[in-house]
């Protein structure tokens, strides 16, 4: 049931942004001037503002963020599709991640941590850059099929230049479930699941729980991964892998409540493996 609770996660580079893309930057800043409050005074520590929603079996979980990194650092740096494959095996869960064809770009989930990969499920992602601009980001990666019946899965990132040294940047994180997947995340939720959270409160000051916690969780996940990776790219390549891992695990740790699942010694021994690549261990196997 863990790979549904953890479940996904997660090129073509267009250069200029077209006239029909400019009012999303427009909008993507005037959501930066409405979020002040939120972004100043939070539980994180740090500029991040957290949402989910679950209405109608499509569940969406967006942060939105100010990094202290430059926007065309960040522009450069995840319009290449193998950037993702370097963010998206961080989670504990994910046990590889390849780039395949001309937009391709294949997750490998395991139910735990140490699930083999021949036995982890493949989903299969598309990458685009449907808007690249000196003052306008957007990347998508969409799969049509999720395990046990979900759907309709899509990470996309946003980013707009605050300043010299500053981006604000939204990950919105989705996917649709059917009734077979429903029961499958009850299941986990009534079991090893069952005490987990997520970061937003509801109507009576607690935390979130159920789908929408799960939700939450992974969002979080994925948006550390994002950064975690950034953070390490003046890193030395010989230690860079190592550092990344550490810093992700690291930075997952400052929210235990939600995001602990392991000693930091585990979590470092075993990752490495992940990042080989994944054909040759499935042909080892």
């Amino acid at each position: 049931m863990r790979a549904i609770a953890l479940s996904l996660a997660l090129a073509a580079f267009a250069a200029g942004v077209s006239a029909a893309d400019a009012p999303e930057g427009a909008k993507l800043r005037e959501r930066y001037q409405a979020l002040q409050p939120q972004l100043q005074h939070n539980a994180f520590g740090r500029p991040i503002h957290l949402d989910s929603e679950d209405k109608a079996q499509v569940m969406r979980g967006d942060v939105h963020a100010v990094l202290d990194q430059p926007y065309t650092k960040i522009r450069e740096a995840l319009s290449a599709r193998e950037s993702w494959c370097e963010i998206l095996v961080l989670p504990f869960n994910v046990k590889g991640c390849e780039a395949r064809g001309g937009d391709g770009l294949s997750l490998y989930i395991g139910r735990t941590y140490d699930t083999p990969i021949d036995k982890a499920t493949r989903i299969d992602f598309s990458f685009k850059a449907p808007a690249s601009s000196d003052d306008y980001l957007r990347l998508k990666l969409d799969a049509g099929n999720g395990p046990l019946g979900t759907k309709d899965y899509h990470i996309v990132f946003s980013a707009i230049p605050l300043d010299a040294t500053h981006t604000f940047v939204h990950l919105s994180y989705g996917y649709t479930y059917g009734n077979w997947s429903k029961w499958a995340m009850q299941a986990y939720l009534a079991t090893s699941g069952a005490a987990k959270v997520g970061f937003s409160k509801d109507e009576q000051g607690h935390e979130v729980g159920g789908m929408r916690g799960v939700l939450e969780r992974n969002t979080m996940r994925y948006f550390l991964a994002i950064d975690a990776y950034l953070d390490t790219l003046s890193t030395p390549p010989g230690t860079r892998e190592q550092r990344r891992i550490a810093a992700w695990f690291d930075a997952t740790e400052k929210y235990p409540k939600q995001l602990h699942e392991m000693s930091r010694s585990e979590y470092l021994a075993y990752k490495p493996r992940d990042y080989l690549p994944p054909r040759e261990r499935v042909a080892a196997h």
